[in-house]
């Protein structure tokens, strides 16, 4: 590519595919300004702690695979997610402190 070849893109079907993605959250039913919902970090869904007040997203995975499946205890202190390793629906429920990021189990 020489500097006056124009760039190239991804083709435009691959653009969309491309597009951020967020989740309804799902709000803790004792702390309603806390919440937990599921969206694209880096190109892959991830799990993320939402404080409503302050606006703070914290992103509580960053697995390569990504993570879609999440819950938030009814006191708004700990996220519940599913590790899922070989994407075969088998795998177990993790649990980290609300607001912590990956890794804090």
């Amino acid at each position: 590519m020489t500097v006056s070849d124009p760039p190239t893109w991804p083709p435009v079907w691959e653009q969309r595919l491309r597009a951020r993605q967020v989740g309804l959250p799902e709000w803790a039913v004792d702390a309603p300004g806390r919440a937990c919902v599921v969206a694209t970090s880096h190109g892959v869904l991830q799990v993320h702690a939402w404080e409503v007040g302050s606006r703070r997203l914290v992103q509580a995975t960053d697995r390569p695979q990504g993570t879609t499946t999440a819950t938030i205890s009814p006191d708004g202190r700990w996220l519940w997610w599913f590790d899922d390793t070989d994407g075969d629906e088998f795998g177990r429920w993790r649990r980290q402190p609300f607001g912590s990021p990956p890794g804090q189990g």
